[in-house]
């Protein structure tokens, strides 16, 4: 690994003695909504799973808009960029922050300058012949984090129109005979 990965490796040349616990399942951080708010939550938009959460979010009819400052949240304050919750009832928020263990928080402060966002219409270009690894990975990804997309062969390409009803094409790196 430190070949590839620029990692310092130290050589042990005895043999490790220590009293420890086989963990057998992750551990992970318990979710939740800290309070109470009238009109909007905030999250934090560095978690990678406030990503998956904000797509689950908008399947459930949420408005959703980033900040372009800090938020003042409770004790402390989240980055410009976080996620701004409104349209949905806390208990779907509560359901989502423990499935997903993240947590919201209430907004305490009027908010400064947003960005509305709404879930993005993502196509992924499929070829015709064989696979493709980063269109697999790609999928993957779009998957594990809750984005929807369309799957577009050559036909849909040529057909055109697609600004009409997709925001992104994703074309996964390949020669480019392979798709042509």
């Amino acid at each position: 690994m430190h070949e590839f990965m620029g990692v310092r490796v130290d050589s042990v040349e005895c043999t490790v003695e220590a009293e420890l616990t086989k963990i057998l399942e992750p551990v992970l951080p318990e979710g939740g909504v800290a309070g109470d708010s009238e009109v909007e939550y905030a999250l934090d938009s560095s978690l990678n799973d406030g990503f998956a959460a904000v797509n689950r979010l908008f399947s459930l009819g949420a408005n959703v808009w980033r900040s372009m400052g800090p938020l003042d949240c409770g004790d402390g304050q989240l980055p410009p960029g976080s996620f701004i919750i409104k349209g949905v009832e806390k208990e779907q928020l509560e359901r989502v922050a423990e499935e997903m263990h993240i947590h919201f928080l209430p907004l305490t402060k009027e908010l400064g300058s947003t960005m509305k966002v709404s879930a993005p219409r993502i196509g992924m270009y499929q070829r015709y012949y064989g696979g493709n690894a980063d269109e697999g990975w790609t999928r993957l990804v779009l998957e594990q984090f809750g984005f929807p997309y369309e799957t577009l062969k050559d036909e849909d390409i040529k057909k055109g129109g697609l600004s009409e009803s997709l925001d992104v094409i994703i074309l996964p790196d390949d020669p480019e005979a392979m798709i042509t």
